[in-house]
């Protein structure tokens, strides 16, 4: 369960922006063949979605811990897979590089139609993508509604909070 991801990413703004915070919370994993029947497997997974809601939409941002994975930052990788990532990425790097050579081509002859008006439209052009992405890197903080449970307002441990 995680809030403020529709600040990363969002289908309804079209939009995506980079250094967001996330709020997150998760439980341990469940497993079917540990519940006598199906229905009271979908009813714990239920019962935990519905606590782990409670607990990440009431989060308080400022008590929030940040959550690290350290299984993926300490692994080694084999020679054979480190070599295959450098040819990989040199046809990235080639592929990106011929790729910008055909588009400034492409952009010559398009900008080549406005005659006189090349510099007021290179211009234009320039300020809307600097624009766009200045906005992509804004900071947002979504308003998060407080959940509440039969008993009242519930305790957050999402992100490590308590």
């Amino acid at each position: 369960m995680s809030a403020n991801k529709e600040a990363v990413i969002s289908e309804k703004e079209l939009s995506c922006k980079f250094g967001q915070e996330v709020l997150v919370g998760y439980s341990e994993a469940m497993h079917p063949s540990s519940f006598p029947t199906f229905d009271g497997f979908v009813a714990a997974v239920q019962k935990e979605w519905d606590a782990q809601w409670s607990r990440v939409y009431s989060a308080d941002w400022s008590t929030a811990a940040p959550i690290t994975v350290d299984e993926i930052n300490n692994r080694e990788y084999p020679w054979s897979i480190k070599l295959a990532q450098v040819f990989v990425t040199g046809g990235i790097v080639l592929f990106f590089f011929a790729v910008l050579y055909w588009s400034s081509l492409s952009w010559a002859a398009f900008l080549s139609l406005f005659g006189r008006y090349q510099a007021v439209v290179s211009a234009v052009l320039s300020v809307w993508a600097s624009v766009s992405l200045l906005l992509a890197f804004r900071r947002v903080r979504l308003p998060l509604t407080t959940a509440t449970t039969s008993s009242g307002p519930s305790k957050s441990i999402a992100n490590g909070v308590q």
